[in-house]
């Protein structure tokens, strides 16, 4: 089998670098019954997990309607509160720094995530990421609705190949915003949406963990 030609790697954090899904599913279960809400378990937050993040608390049982009982705002500071408190718990996947390792400095290495900047910044500093990336991308707020907008403004303002470009993530929205940018598509089946949803999602690559990268990728 031949490889594609790789020049730039973006990777998600969330699930691909981080592995954090026990704790926003532990994270969502407490806001679920401080709101006299039924806690979901972890077959079906996987299969709800989604991009806007509104979607996603609509699925998981929070009334967000027009007039609903539950704020959106106030559950985004409440998730985000507790989540910067306990992150630093978290394991980063094994595989993570030896493939950035692998592939650093050869390649141009983009972190691009639908975490706030600012935060993004001091957890890649935390976990000793910093240095792999020639930029961390991160969003305007704390309401994970996209990062397809400043995915664009980035590759609009750089002069980066997109075509040799690959979009790794965990989500099909990270497989949406590689797509729309006419890049090369990399999904890991091991974060927060399950396999039968990345396998809906078309991508370039479907893998179990970023060990098995380097099998396709030149």
């Amino acid at each position: 089998m031949s490889k594609t030609k790789i020049e730039t790697l973006v990777f998600d954090f969330n699930g691909t670098i981080i592995n954090d899904v026990d704790l926003c599913l532990d994270i969502l279960n407490k806001m679920l019954v401080s709101a006299n809400h039924n806690t979901v378990t972890k077959e079906k937050y996987l299969s709800i997990f989604t991009f806007p993040i509104i979607d996603y608390y609509v699925k998981a049982g929070f009334d967000l309607k027009p007039g609903g009982k539950d704020d959106f705002h106030s559950l985004a500071i409440t998730f985000n509160k507790l989540y910067s408190s306990q992150y630093l718990n978290c394991p980063l996947f094994s595989d993570v720094i030896p493939t950035l390792k692998k592939y650093f400095p050869q390649k141009k290495m983009i972190l691009l995530s639908a975490t706030k900047q600012e935060e993004l910044l001091k957890e890649a500093e935390y976990f000793g990421l910093t240095s792999f990336f020639d930029n961390i991308i991160g969003i305007k707020d704390i309401y994970g609705k996209s990062k397809l907008e400043e995915a664009e403004h980035f590759f609009s303002t750089h002069p980066i190949n997109l075509s040799s470009t690959l979009f790794i993530g965990d989500t099909i929205h990270d497989c949406q915003v590689g797509k729309k940018l006419k890049g090369q598509t990399c999904l890991v089946s091991r974060g927060h949406q399950n396999r039968s949803i990345l396998e809906e999602a078309k991508s370039t690559f479907l893998l179990d963990n970023l060990a098995t990268l380097e099998e396709y990728i030149d």
